[in-house]
């Protein structure tokens, strides 16, 4: 199985995310939080179903509104398929496409990955850093059963299971210990067994003792019988003796019963009548308290009974009250009217008096004071003052450009003077002209004595040159000509004639041309030298006929009258251009004085306008209409002021009219202040409005009361109703023979209740039949007696037999105490049993347990014998690539629960004995044999997640290389570590967070 391509619509944080073309070797590097985590449970997930929400397991559903779930583009030995899962039920839709087009689910993914689960996969094909940080938190006699189990299982879930079937089984026994529950209860019947045997031994002198001990106690029986019957005679002897008294009272009261009439009379009679009789005197009393309490009341409402008049007036008087405050208010805002009014009154004068002049009130309100006159009066003010400064500026300007024109008047004047005349500039620019001439005919001198100089160091060089050049020419000539000469003698005598007379021409060519190229080189240098040298001659002579001694000082007054005049010059130009200056400056002038009679005017009629005399207008037009505009406001706030004075002193008047109306009618006619009004008024409608509530108060009062009198008076006359039918049942005219029927009739009752009580008694004495023991006893109390005390005597004596016996019995029983200490024989034995029924009951639990660690301990046995073998075989040869031959073997330990390892020297170690990376390379070795050879027919791609950051370089790179050899699964790679990327010599690159994909070729 290959996965070619990952797309994820949405996991985690990664959405629409591709990666295509995956290689067998695949790395996929990013830094933390890139997504490596996510893309690996994105592969389990699409493979084998999203985590339920009740599993540990993140779901990585997206945060945004991004599709759930991805597709897997995938090889199987079968064909390649797309394996799509969606967000759906617990585990997500799934669906299947085969190269052939046929669709399926999840039955069609289980049969493509062989009905392996997610556990089985992630135990076999997917380890990560987590396996290896469990492996260092165990302890050193856990670590060889956690690497056996990972060769076993891939997890540590063997040792796991075979560690929680021995906790159970230690909870429940141990050989040696006592507080497991099973020991415990072996201990207990041990003892119970020990005390059965102990009862055994006591068995037969026991049963000797119980024969003695039954005879006994039938002896007891016999004479406590008797004494029972002495005791039940003298008891009844007695209890005669008792109710003797009571059986003669019995028979007296019956002959009394049987002798009184019977009287009807009704039952509690007595207490119905007593009870009538109390309610009638209560009644009565509260008849009388009621009429003297609605007296007391009728007096009460007439003195509580309110102003009528007032209580009408109560709206008009709360509006007055509650005016008071805007009574004060008017009163303070009428003063501050006042105070306004007065300043008002003096801006006014303040305002005339800043204008010089006292203008009508009607004018000033008729006087236009828009914004458009104010924007005029203010533009016209603002030409004015600019008017004003353009005059200013056209001062300082004329004043200034008169004086640079003088200024610069009189530096011409100055600079004139300093000119020469033409005259004398002539002769100097002559002899300036001569000086220049001679300076070039020295420098032409210069330049011939120089080279004369080089030609003659040039000549003598040739000279010594032409004298080697000539010896060598010499010697060269002579060689060729010999050669040439020999050349031609040969072509001689061989008949050769075309080569003799080339070599001969050859032979004249150098002898003649050889010797005239030296002759002309050297002529040429004589002639140059010789011509140089009549240069030089001719230019000697004119520097001695042109030397002029007061060259320098002519030059240097020549270049000072061309600075005065360069000056001149640009005094010139400066005057022209002043000279314009002052031009445009009284072109200003006139300019300035237009818009001055223009501006004049235009404030003039401003004036009319605004009725201000000219003078003003001329230099304060805008000043001058906001004053008015603020006089003509001033005006208008004072009317405004006027009416509102006017409307404050109405209110006040109708205020003060309608409290000093209401203070005469319910105060009294003497002016009082308007406050003290108020409050008097107040008090006295609240005194009234409490006085009305309690007169309403008592009249519901005194309605109660009489309604409460006519309820008395009704209850009366129903208890003269009840008297009278009370009466009438006990056949009686008035209260003394109801009084006689009671007693007559309570003491038939009491003579019944007493039969009644002595029947009772005699019943609770167990006489049942008088009569019998009046004829056995007789009714003489002398008599009674002598037979009880003849009874007493008998008792006596039986009682001292029987305290005899029971001193035997209690020593037979004393014995048998001794034998049955601890219980008897048959409780003994019965919790005997029933304790070992509970343990039979309990080890059947612990059977459960031992027989499971039992068939784990088989199936581990089989594992090591049928499977193990070839698993050690390659997990030997993985090690020993990772450890470079350092450790050679891995043996199975013989109780077959760990492993020893074997070091190259042939020395064992247990996994404890291991540094920490060396037991990590024997759990990866380990890993890898297990998906290799046991589970080698289901090639499914490895995932590894950075499980070697504990590894050193060679260590590291050891691993890889081992990885890179897997050439049957795929490996898909996860890390975070850079360094890490330069051990992968072959594979496919993927930067994780770049969406960059690149081949490592090495």
């Amino acid at each position: 199985m290959i996965i070619h391509e990952i797309h994820i619509y949405g996991y985690g944080k990664l959405e629409n995310f591709i990666v295509k073309d995956l290689d067998s070797f695949t790395i996929f590097y990013g830094e933390n939080e890139a997504g490596k985590s996510t893309m690996m449970s994105f592969i389990h997930s699409i493979l084998f179903g999203f985590p339920t929400k009740n599993q540990t397991e993140l779901r990585y559903e997206p945060k945004r509104f991004s599709k759930f779930g991805g597709q897997l583009v995938v090889t199987f030995p079968s064909g390649k398929a797309v394996i799509e899962r969606v967000k759906g039920k617990a585990t997500g839709d799934v669906s299947v496409i085969l190269e052939d087009g046929s669709r399926g689910g999840e039955e069609l993914l289980q049969q493509l990955l062989s009905h392996i689960d997610k556990g089985l996969y992630q135990a076999i094909f997917s380890f990560n850093l987590h396996g290896l940080q469990h492996m260092q938190g165990l302890k050193n006699e856990d670590l060889g059963k956690f690497l056996f189990s990972t060769g076993a299982l891939g997890t540590d879930r063997l040792l796991a299971t075979e560690n929680a079937l021995q906790r159970e089984l230690d909870t429940l026994y141990k050989p040696s210990g006592k507080k497991p529950f099973l020991n415990e209860k072996i201990a207990e019947i041990k003892q119970l067994h020990k005390e059965l045997k102990q009862a055994e031994q006591a068995q037969d002198q026991y049963w000797g003792y119980l024969e003695e001990k039954e005879l006994l106690e039938n002896k007891i029986n016999t004479f406590q019988l008797e004494l029972a019957n002495k005791q039940s005679r003298l008891v009844k002897l007695m209890e005669w003796r008792r109710i003797l008294p009571l059986v003669i009272e019995a028979d007296d009261l019956s002959k009394e019963a049987l002798s009184t009439v019977d009287i009807e009379f009704p039952d509690g009679g007595i207490q119905k009548l007593d009870e009538l009789q109390w309610r009638r005197i209560t009644i009565h009393n509260k008849l009388n308290q009621l009429t003297t309490k609605i007296a007391e009341l009728k007096l009460e409402i007439d003195q509580t009974k309110p102003q009528d008049d007032m209580l009408k007036s109560e709206l008009d008087i709360n509006t007055a009250v509650e005016n008071l405050p805007l009574y004060e208010q008017l009163i303070q805002e009428e003063k501050q009217l006042n105070m306004q009014q007065n300043q008002k009154e003096q801006q006014i004068v303040e305002i005339q008096n800043t204008l010089h002049m006292k203008i009508e009130e009607e004018v000033v309100l008729k006087c236009n004071t828009s914004l458009f006159m104010k924007e005029r009066t203010l533009q016209a003010q603002r030409v004015q003052l600019q008017l004003k400064e353009k005059k200013h500026q056209l001062d300082e300007q004329f004043y200034e450009a008169q004086k640079e024109l003088e200024q610069i008047e009189d530096a011409k004047s100055k600079m004139n003077a300093k000119l020469l005349s033409e005259q004398e500039r002539s002769e100097l620019l002559v002899q300036t002209k001569h000086v220049e001439q001679h300076e070039i005919i020295k420098q032409e001198l210069l330049s011939v004595q120089n080279q004369l100089n080089m030609l003659n160091r040039l000549a003598q060089t040739d000279s010594r040159q032409a004298k080697s050049n000539d010896q060598q020419q010499l010697i060269g000539k002579w060689i060729f000509m010999l050669l040439f000469f020999g050349l031609a003698i040969w072509s001689i005598f061989s008949g050769l004639w075309f080569v003799t007379a080339l070599s001969v021409a050859l032979l004249l060519y150098v002898f003649i041309f050889q010797g005239r190229k030296v002759k002309q080189a050297t002529n040429q240098f004589e002639t140059e030298i010789a011509n140089l040298t009549e240069k030089q001659t001719a230019l000697e002579a004119k520097l001695a006929k042109g030397r002029f001694p007061n060259s320098e000082v002519a030059k240097h007054q020549l270049e000072l009258d061309n600075e005065t005049r360069e000056q001149l010059r640009i005094l010139n130009i400066r005057w022209e251009q002043k000279n314009d200056q002052y031009e445009k400056v009284l072109n200003a002038y006139e300019k300035w004085e237009q818009d001055v009679r223009k501006s004049t005017i235009s404030l003039e009629e401003l004036g009319r306008e605004l009725g201000i005399p000219k003078e003003i207008a001329h230099h304060f037009i805008h000043d001058a209409f906001l004053l008015i505009e603020k006089l003509k406001n001033v005006l208008i706030e004072r009317e405004k002021l006027k009416s509102r004075q006017v409307f404050i002193a109405q209110e006040l008047r109708r205020i003060e009219a309608r409290f000093s109306t209401l203070i005469q009618k319910f105060i009294g006619s003497e002016p009082i202040p308007i406050h003290n009004g108020a409050y008097l008024l107040k008090q006295a409608l609240k005194r009234e409005q409490e006085k009305a509530i309690l007169h309403q108060e008592k009249q519901l009062k005194h309605r109660e009361l009489e309604a409460e009198i006519q309820l008395c008076q009704d209850e009366k006359i129903g208890l003269d109703q009840a008297f009278q039918h009370l009466f009438s049942l006990a056949k009686a005219d008035n209260e003394a023979d109801y009084r006689k029927n009671a007693q007559l009739h309570k003491r038939k009752q009491n003579v019944a209740v007493r039969l009644a009580e002595i029947s009772r008694q005699l019943t609770d004495s167990g006489i049942d039949n008088e009569e019998s023991l009046t004829s056995d006893f007789g009714v003489d109390a002398d008599e009674v007696a002598q037979q009880i005390n003849i009874l007493k005597s008998e008792q006596a004596t039986a009682q001292d037999e029987v305290l005899e016996i029971q001193k035997r019995l209690a020593e037979i029983k004393y014995q048998i105490s001794l034998i049955e200490e601890g219980g008897t024989y048959a409780e003994l034995l019965h919790l005997f049993k029933l304790k070992q029924a509970e343990l039979n009951e309990e080890s059947k639990t612990w059977a459960k347990y031992a027989i499971a660690k039992d068939i784990l301990n088989n199936a581990v046995e089989r594992y090591k014998n049928d499977r193990l073998p070839k698993l050690m075989e390659r997990a030997q040869s993985y090690l020993q690539e990772l450890t470079g031959q350092q450790y050679m073997k891995i043996h199975v330990q013989k109780d077959g629960s760990s492993f020893l390892i074997e070091s190259y020297d042939h020395i064992l170690f247990e996994p404890k004995e291991l540094s920490q990376a060396t037991s990590e390379q024997v759990y990866v070795a380990l890993r890898l044999a297990l998906a290799t050879t046991l589970y080698e027919k289901y090639q499914f791609p490895i995932i590894i997640d950075d499980s070697f950051v504990n590894f050193d370089h060679q260590r590291t790179k050891k691993v890889v290389d081992l990885l890179c050899g897997l050439k049957d699964h795929q490996i898909l790679f996860f890390t975070c570590h850079q360094h890490l990327l330069s051990h992968f010599q072959t594979g496919k690159l993927i930067k994780l967070g770049e969406r960059d994909q690149s081949f490592i070729i090495k």
